[in-house]
């Protein structure tokens, strides 16, 4: 999925599109100033998710994060260690939540039929599987790890050392159990279940290769709603 190309059955498969539905077409113009803030709010999600890349060249792949003396970050007490990574994944979550929040603004002052809230951005036990964008779907999870970790609570989360090599570079990995994962009373589902509906534990266990993963999506979502932005653009005056 991605990009605003239509489908053979004449339906969009801009991702805005999937979520807003064929209510939520743009009414109102959107400026350049307009455009550049939702770029400035993404650049630092690309910004920190840089950060996790510079963790490791094998990141993507298996979520461990490397620490070598050669690169600087060698010299770190274990408990930096750990902390550099936990650092990494909530400024993501922190920023990709405030993205988020920024372009529901932005469509509802864009739209006149009705009113989007983050609520939109968490589909409920109802709603059917088929009818929910793969956006949608995986983010719902990183928002509850929002909610749960923003004001320091990591009870769900571990960090631990699973290698070293014969260079003395050691290897940390960041993992995700259910157990202590509690984003209530701010999480706007119901159950912390709710939260983990659109991806499994195999998925989930390894959190920085999870985070890499749907980044991809991210890149998409953000070419999708500039094109969904320029079908009203208007220059800034």
């Amino acid at each position: 999925m991605g990009g605003s190309a239509e489908a053979d059955s004449g339906e969009s498969e801009n991702i805005v599109d999937e979520f807003v539905g064929t209510d939520g077409t743009p009414h109102e113009p959107t400026s350049d100033a307009e455009i550049d803030r939702i770029r400035k709010s993404a650049w630092f999600v690309h910004g920190n998710y840089y950060q996790i890349a510079k963790l490791g060249p094998s990141v993507p792949g298996d979520g461990m994060a490397r620490f070598d003396v050669n690169n600087g970050n060698g010299g770190f007490k274990e408990y930096q260690k750990k902390g550099e990574v936990l650092r990494c994944i909530h400024n993501y979550v922190a920023s990709l939540y405030s993205y988020n929040l920024q372009v529901l603004e932005h469509i509802n002052e864009k739209t006149h039929n009705r009113q989007y809230n983050k609520g939109d951005l968490l589909p409920g036990r109802d709603t059917p599987d088929r009818e929910i964008p793969e956006y949608i779907k995986s983010y719902t999870f990183l928002h509850g790890l929002r909610n749960d970790i923003q004001h320091g609570e990591y009870h769900c989360l571990s960090v631990n050392k699973v290698d070293e090599d014969e260079d003395g570079r050691e290897y940390y990995q960041a993992k995700f159990t259910k157990h202590g994962f509690e984003p209530r009373p701010v999480g706007g589902l119901d159950r912390s279940g709710d939260y983990l509906r659109h991806s499994d534990q195999k998925d989930r266990q390894y959190l920085l290769t999870y985070i890499c993963e749907f980044h991809d999506l991210f890149n998409d979502f953000e070419t999708d709603i500039e094109t969904w932005c320029e079908r009203s653009r208007t220059d800034s005056l």
